[in-house]
């Protein structure tokens, strides 16, 4: 895990408890989000992230942790949105899969 680019389940997890500003954003395909989501998370799939940027310029100022289902589109949504100007982007390591993994395992790994 690059600490620069990505964030664990568990210190994403640690941040939403204490209440710090957290935008979750998931990349993932529509008919993804049929298998397992996190609550609150704000879906743009990756695709379209480009068309729909716009959509985040009122989380700029929040930490913002892209989601997929193992943590490699997420990173590439991360550093196009850092190019972008959205520096505190960040990738959900290991994805959904690891937060089901270590955080909710009540959600399906797929």
């Amino acid at each position: 895990m690059d600490p620069n680019w990505e964030i664990s389940p568990a210190e994403t997890a640690d941040r939403i408890k204490a209440g710090e500003p957290v935008l979750l954003l998931d990349c993932r395909r529509a008919d993804e989000l049929t298998i397992s989501t996190l609550p609150g998370a704000m879906h743009i799939p990756i695709e379209d992230l480009p068309k729909r940027i716009h959509e985040l310029d009122d989380h700029e100022h929040k930490q913002i942790v892209v989601l997929c289902r193992t943590g490699v589109r997420s990173l590439q949504a991360a550093v196009y949105l850092r190019d972008e100007g959205f520096s505190t982007a960040r990738s959900l390591y290991s994805g959904i899969n690891g937060w089901a993994r270590t955080i909710d395992q009540s959600l399906t790994i797929y």
